[in-house]
């Protein structure tokens, strides 16, 4: 039987990098296999400079190696966001396909990305398969540390840090039945956050190939720098308490500090109201007792007891950085369990 994947290329302003992604979709290993077809789907958003012509001179090349190239054209003076044009790039071939590949136009997969990644999702068609990367210029360490190792036991739980989706969108890997459509709202807009957590509510999966597979590279233009950290906050405290806090009565805060009281007072009153106590390592605020959490718009002042976390019970939201050290120790010291017994919200 043979199988069809789609490697899909939003296309903006790209003319320094094309080349090199698309010279790493024509030498993919899995294009020797005579029971795989690939093809590729670029849709180019209003692009103003070369992109045009080079995705034109790129479809000769690749359509030389027997892969198909569908090519389409925002009609528009403007750029509709990378969202948008993700979503025509689909549309253009799902009906046609198994597979779909997602490849930004300044990152570059490795040889071999798309067989270890179809070998995985065909076993895993409920999953976004994603895989380690790597990045230049030792560009953000602690995300891509936290994203390459992160445990795989973990990737379907420690979904709300400030780190975002637990494997990077340029990894990512689906059976189109997975498919849901990205955000069109544009610049500013997270649209792989709001996938990611789309896919969750509907049962998806996460899985991660532990090999680098993909070149995620980094520059001042990349979108990521487009979107507000207050925008990321609100989207994953709306989910958090839809998908996390709804369900339990009460629960405590470990982090008496900075991120504990601004994840406090982001909490709707009624949630706020649930919450027990708060746990810390900070002597002086243990000592003290209470945090004092006033200038609510709904309620004028609100005293809640702080206890040392040699008390912890669950369950309770963790809200501290992932690298504090003695971290993960003192977790391991309760055997608690991530997901049942806590979460984790940065």
């Amino acid at each position: 039987m043979l199988e069809h994947v789609a490697v899909v290329v939003p296309v903006f302003n790209g003319e320094i990098w094309l080349d090199e992604c698309l010279q790493s979709i024509s030498t993919q290993t899995v294009l020797k296999s005579e029971s795989v077809k690939v093809s590729v789907s670029a849709y180019n958003d209003a692009s103003t400079d070369s992109s045009p012509s080079k995705l034109v001179q790129w479809k000769q090349v690749l359509s030389d190696l027997s892969i198909e190239v569908f090519i389409n054209s925002e009609v528009n003076d403007l750029p509709r966001g990378v969202g948008y044009a993700r979503n025509r790039a689909v549309e253009a071939v799902i009906e046609h396909v198994d597979y779909l590949c997602f490849l930004d136009c300044d990152d570059v997969m490795r040889s071999d990305r798309i067989q270890r990644q179809l070998d995985v999702c065909r076993e895993n068609k409920d999953a976004i398969v994603g895989s380690q990367f790597t990045r230049n210029d030792n560009a953000t360490v602690r995300f891509t540390d936290w994203c390459n190792n992160l445990p795989r036991e973990k990737l379907n739980v420690q979904v709300f840090t400030s780190h975002g989706p637990t494997v990077a969108m340029p990894t990512w890997f689906i059976h189109k039945s997975r498919f849901v459509a990205f955000s069109e709202a544009g610049p500013g807009t997270p649209e792989d956050l709001l996938f990611f957590y789309e896919h969750l509510s509907n049962g998806g999966t996460i899985v991660r190939v532990d090999m680098p597979l993909v070149f995620y590279r980094y520059h001042p233009s990349n979108t990521t720098f487009a979107i507000k950290s207050d925008t990321i906050w609100n989207i994953k405290l709306r989910r958090f308490s839809s998908d996390v806090l709804s369900k339990i009565p009460e629960f405590s805060i470990w982090g008496a500090g900075k991120l504990g009281k601004l994840f406090f007072r982001s909490l709707s009153q009624n949630v706020r109201h649930r919450v027990k106590q708060f746990f810390d390592v900070d002597a002086s605020k243990i000592a003290h007792g209470f945090v004092n959490l006033p200038y609510l718009e709904d309620e004028k002042s609100r005293w809640v007891p702080v206890k040392p976390v040699s008390a912890l019970e669950p369950p309770f939201v963790i809200c501290l950085k992932l690298d504090l050290l003695g971290f993960e120790k003192i977790l391991d010291s309760h055997r608690f369990e991530e997901g049942i017994d806590y979460w984790i919200f940065n």
